[in-house]
């Protein structure tokens, strides 16, 4: 039986893609440099799961960005990456505006922008300031918002899309779980969400090929891309083969996915490495991780078999990533600040898979919570993440990196 990647694996697997020789661990060099964070252990707890992050919420707050604007979806689809804010009326809070950790900021902003709830995409918004001194007239909050889909999502003009699932020949796979199970209706719908969400990253990795060769990027990147490509199409087929096993109704697969627009303002060195940062680095990380994750939980052989093969082809994307966005900041080093800018915004609040289970029940089928997603994206990207962006911008002493080819 094969063993998923443990985040130890998974961060030296990115690191060597990044060109980070990482030696032996001197028996006297009890703590690496800050730079160097490469060998604390994952902090797991008694059960072996991964422990809940630090609280890291300031205790005061301080006047908010004077140049955050309230959010629109017009605004957010234009440049998500700046600084919003969310206000209540006063009259909501009764004048007295609770603190930012009180503040129920996804709440508020799924109601004013009356945006519907799906299991397979949808906004995070983390306060990252407020109540803002300077609006005594309103309850505001500096917020980020970041939009998520499962896996490597294929955006177009900032928007993720899906296809949607129906009748669709060649896409089920025969799966055999012990006892022929049915599952609970949401956990059908999470197995089959998934499907679909890696049918759109075939679209993804389809259209970055096509950004590599507006690069001219080295054949080997290509080629990794293409693999990447059939990996999403066996990934997708063995979803939708657990999704029809599990709810004991005829195959589904994908349908028509629209790519009207795709390449549109997407083929600029900037945009290319934004989307790749973002899609790849950090989305196909933490993908793998959580894989990792699952196939731990899980308590289906067979299930467990097809997460382990899913998270070992993650961390191979995630390698991928890295490595194309090394070679892309080595032609176009006037980018670099735009990548730190992007590696060290806040993460996206995971989406909640069957939420009206309880964990164990989650974990059995080879989901997790969104819980457990979160607490597990906060441990990847403080110790896969963070060595990984320092090693990316040049961060590591030279000793310690190969030089380009």
């Amino acid at each position: 039986m094969h063993t998923p990647p443990s985040t130890a694996q998974l961060r030296s697997l990115v690191l060597a893609a990044l060109g980070v020789s990482m030696g032996c661990r001197s028996s006297t060099d009890d703590k690496p440099s800050d730079d160097l964070d490469l060998y604390w252990p994952d902090i797991a707890d008694d059960s072996g799961e991964v422990g809940d992050p630090p609280n890291e919420f300031p205790d005061h707050w301080e006047t908010c960005d004077p140049n955050a604007i309230e959010v629109t979806l017009e605004e957010l689809r234009r440049d998500s990456s700046r600084s919003f804010l969310l206000c209540e009326s006063v009259e909501t809070w009764d004048y007295d505006c609770p603190p930012g950790e009180d503040f129920p900021a996804r709440d508020v902003f799924y109601e004013q922008l009356a945006l519907p709830e799906a299991d397979d995409f949808g906004w995070s918004v983390e306060v990252l300031c407020g109540p803002d001194t300077n609006r005594p007239d309103a309850c505001c909050y500096e917020v980020a918002i970041m939009e998520w889909t499962e896996g490597r999502p294929f955006r177009v003009g900032g928007t993720a899309r899906m296809a949607a699932g129906g009748p669709a020949a060649g896409w089920c796979i025969h799966v055999d779980l012990e006892g022929a199970p049915h599952a609970p209706a949401s956990i059908v719908r999470a197995w089959e969400a998934r499907g679909l969400a890696e049918h759109a990253s075939v679209a993804a990795f389809s259209r970055f090929a096509m950004q590599l060769v507006q690069l001219g990027a080295p054949a080997d990147l290509l080629a990794s891309t293409a693999r990447a490509m059939a990996d999403e199409v066996s990934h997708a087929r063995s979803c939708f083969g657990v999704a029809a096993r599990i709810s004991g109704e005829p195959a589904r697969g994908p349908g028509r996915l629209d790519v009207t627009g795709a390449l549109e303002g997407a083929l600029s060195p900037r945009q290319i490495l934004e989307d790749l940062l973002v899609e790849g680095c950090m989305g196909e990380t933490i993908a793998a991780a959580e894989a990792s994750e699952e196939a731990r939980l899980c308590r289906d052989p067979a299930l467990r078999e097809i997460l382990v093969h899913i998270a070992r082809d993650e961390a191979r994307h995630a390698a991928l990533s890295w490595r194309a966005a090394r070679w892309i900041l080595s032609q176009h080093p006037e980018l670099t600040d735009m990548a730190r800018a992007v590696l060290t915004q806040p993460l996206a609040a995971a989406a909640a898979r069957a939420a009206d289970l309880p964990g164990p029940v989650v974990n059995a089928w080879g989901l997790l919570t969104a819980s457990q997603r979160n607490t597990l994206a906060s441990h990847v990207a403080r110790t896969v993440l963070k060595p990984a962006t320092d090693a990316l911008l040049g961060r590591f002493p030279a000793e310690h990196a190969q030089s380009f080819a």
